[in-house]
This record gives C-alpha cells, structure tokens and sequence, in this order.
C-alpha cells in the first residue's frame, strides 16, 4: 500500500473515530436530559438498568455523562432506553432537538425546513452536498 493510500485509510478511521466519540457524547446528553426530565438520580438509572436485566453501574451512567466514558454497547443503548422510556434510537439520533443530527460520518440530516443541505463524504477526506 503507498504512503498515499496509508495516510487516506488513516484519515478516514480517526474521522470515524471522532464520529463515535461524538455519537456516545449525544447519547450521554439525551440520557441526562431525560433523567434529569424524570427527576431521576444515576443510582435509580442504574436500578432500572439491573431490572431490565443488564446491570449498569452508577458510576458508568456518571462517567458517560461526564465525557470519561468514550464507548456505549449497543445493549447498553437498548437497556437505557427501556429504562428512561424513550427509544433508543432518539437517544442516538435525537431528532427535533437541534438543527442538525449527524447520522453517520460527516452526514448531517436536518429536520427544519429551509435548513442547508446536508453533507456526505464522498472519497476520503472530501464532502458534496446533498438535498
């Protein structure tokens, strides 16, 4: 492989490991959001979590919504959003809740009218627009 190809294939993996951070850091938002909304407290998160039958450690939720945690597994997704009673899929993609949601690697959808087109890589490191 060239130096050329390297330097793109490691381009295009931190920008998906920056997408990930960013994704768990909307994740950990909307689950402080909501169990703030609920006037829930971590450890009664947590409690839920082990009801539902996947344990998750207060000192996990705390972590995640402080930044320290970098990573939430798909179960765990699953688990908090049964546990706070919202989907988890607008735990990740919280829809109407800003101007723009960023669903995959430098695609941003947005949900309001007259907002400007969204992006979409097209080849490592480059982006065109799409309506």
């Amino acid at each position: 492989m060239s130096n050329r190809a390297t330097s793109a294939c490691y381009c295009q993996l931190v920008r998906q490991e920056e997408w990930s951070v960013r994704l768990v850091r909307v994740i950990a938002q909307e689950v402080r959001r909501h169990r703030d909304a609920q006037k829930i407290s971590a450890q009664q998160l947590a409690d839920r979590c082990t009801d539902l039958g996947l344990p998750i450690k207060r000192s996990v939720i705390a972590n995640l919504e402080t930044g320290h945690r970098e990573t939430v597994t798909v179960p765990e997704l699953l688990v908090l959003g049964a546990a706070l009673n919202v989907s988890p899929a607008l735990l990740a993609i919280p829809v109407g809740r800003s101007e723009s949601v960023e669903i995959l690697p430098e695609l941003d959808v947005r949900d309001r009218p007259g907002q400007p087109r969204s992006r979409v890589a097209s080849g490592p490191g480059s982006t065109r627009d799409r309506r």
